[in-house]
């Protein structure tokens, strides 16, 4: 269960409408994980500060202790409440961000990060991406990797994340297991793939990858029949128990749920990488248990052209998504395509009315020379949006640093492609890394057993508290008085993830 308790700091977050709102030295009240108001520290008991033999939870810094039976009462945009039994963390003096949500990145790239950048997408895809990938079919490597990875994502200033694996189930799994054992919020997805790749990283055909992705379903808590999703050569024919082979892991599960932070969602990789018959069937799956779905759209002119050779009848890439059933809707289920550079009109209107979220890559665009996605132009046109790192074609997994990237290359966009676009601000890049990308976690999902969950990536009332404590004692200055504002944005351009003091995820202390 989360954790209930005060805590003190310098609190800077973005409200509903994007803009920055400063709470300094304040004390926000936590009760099971969710933010219920804040008030000035002047409001704090006189003798609050002298209770410090309670519970220490990180003994090094004494910041943390137990209220006890203390009996005082505060009053917060909830009503009076009692501060018995409440732990309090000062933080005095500290600024006090929401944690970044993460919206794109692949798990098994991350061993080759800042290497191997001297290719486009696609060629890129076969010297880098594709024979690391095909490695994880070995679980013990697998396992490896993947704690690698966990544990860097744990240190770092992501508390949500939406990743991507590999095709191999059990190796998806692992990294499940791993990643629940964080303490972080994450999305992650089997990826599926049955064309267009080397033989050593394909699936055999759409039957085989939709058989695969309903056993990985079942094996995190779904209830899933492989028949109902997997269809035999006629096209149509359920398949039999014999095509099904020995395996009848693809049956309906127990309904039992593995997790309680980690959650799976659905990956196709892009449309090259999977025949029309496997998309439709992800597009049931999707619309028939109302799970997300990930992929990648408009990340490249060469991929671009492609995809209008592979699916000719499609009038755009989106439009091919769209006819395979992949973009859900705001009555259906939610999607997030990375990248999406080069977006034509009609494919903005379409990723719009579907309620499709964009995930921005500006450190992997420039890596790999794919271009500038026109981000102030879909913030104008109030499109649901975040950032992403995408590792590994992005060369770190600091959302702190993918931050500051969407500032700059947004500067570029202006000065070398559309003078008439505004650049980003420091606050709008802010917001798309926080309250932005995290809204992406908040639909009703069936790991949430039809409720809504809450809201995170802000300190608003009712929104779920993930939060970082930022050590700022490596940014010397002679400067006094600066803004909780100045100090954010001197931390985003000169910081990186190991002035993180502490972290919360989901309301509760990760480190």
């Amino acid at each position: 269960m989360e954790q209930s308790f005060l805590i003190r700091g310098d609190f800077i977050f973005s409200d509903r409408e994007g803009k920055l709102k400063e709470l300094p030295d304040s004390v926000l009240l936590v009760k099971d994980g969710i933010v219920c108001g804040g008030f000035s520290a002047d409001e704090l008991p006189d003798d609050f500060e002298k209770l410090k033999n309670g519970e220490v939870h990180f003994p090094e810094t004494d910041s943390v202790f137990s209220a006890g039976d203390a009996g005082q009462q505060i009053d917060t945009e909830q009503g009076m409440t009692d501060l018995r039994g409440l732990a309090y963390y000062n933080f005095r003096g500290r600024l006090i961000i929401p944690g970044f949500t993460d919206l794109h990145l692949h798990a098994p790239q991350y061993a080759f990060r800042g290497m191997r950048m001297d290719h486009e997408l696609l060629e890129w895809l076969n010297y880098s991406a594709f024979p690391e990938e095909a490695r994880f079919r070995s679980a013990d490597y697998a396992r490896k990797a993947y704690r690698i990875f966990a544990d860097d994502l744990k240190r770092g200033a992501s508390t949500r994340a939406v990743i991507f694996a590999t095709l191999h189930t059990d190796a998806t799994l692992e990294l499940m297991r791993l990643l629940e054992d964080t303490g972080l919020v994450t999305m992650v997805g089997k990826v599926n793939m049955d064309r267009n790749c080397p033989p050593y990283l394909t699936e055999k055909n759409a039957e085989e990858s939709l058989r695969e992705t309903v056993r990985w379903l079942n094996a995190c808590g779904l209830n899933l029949k492989e028949r109902d999703y997997t269809c035999g050569p006629a096209g149509g024919e359920p398949v039999s128990k014999t095509a099904a082979g020995k395996r009848s892991s693809g049956q309906a599960g127990d309904g039992k749920q593995p997790f309680s932070r980690t959650f799976p969602i659905l990956t196709p990789r892009f449309i090259p990488a999977c025949t029309d018959e496997l998309s439709r069937g992800l597009g049931r799956i999707a619309k028939n248990t109302g799970l997300p779905v990930q992929s990648h759209l408009d990340e490249n002119r060469g991929e671009v052209s492609w995809v209008k050779e592979l699916v000719p009848e499609s009038e755009s890439y989106t439009d091919a998504y769209d006819r395979m059933g992949l973009l859900g809707g705001p009555d259906s289920f939610r999607s997030v395509m990375a990248h999406c550079v080069w977006c034509s009109d009609e494919e903005i209107r379409i990723l719009k009315d579907r309620d499709v979220f964009l995930a921005h890559c500006p450190t992997s665009n420039s890596n790999l020379g794919s271009g500038i996605a026109p981000v102030t132009k879909y913030i104008d046109r109030r499109m649901k949006l975040g950032i992403g790192t995408d590792i590994g074609a992005g060369h770190a997994v600091s959302m702190i640093e993918t931050v500051r990237q969407a500032v700059q290359v947004s500067k570029l966009y202006r000065q070398y492609i559309d003078e008439n676009a505004r650049p980003l601000t420091m606050a709008e890049a802010f917001w798309l890394g926080t309250m932005g990308g995290a809204s992406f976690f908040c639909p009703p999902t069936w790991m949430n057993r039809g409720k809504k969950a809450s809201e995170s990536g802000s300190f608003l009332p009712g929104y779920t508290f993930d939060a970082l404590v930022l050590d700022e004692s490596q940014l010397r200055t002679w400067m006094e008085n600066l803004t909780l504002t100045e100090r954010l944005e001197r931390f985003l351009y000169l910081a990186d993830d190991r002035d993180i003091a502490h972290k919360f995820a989901a309301g509760r202390g990760i480190f």
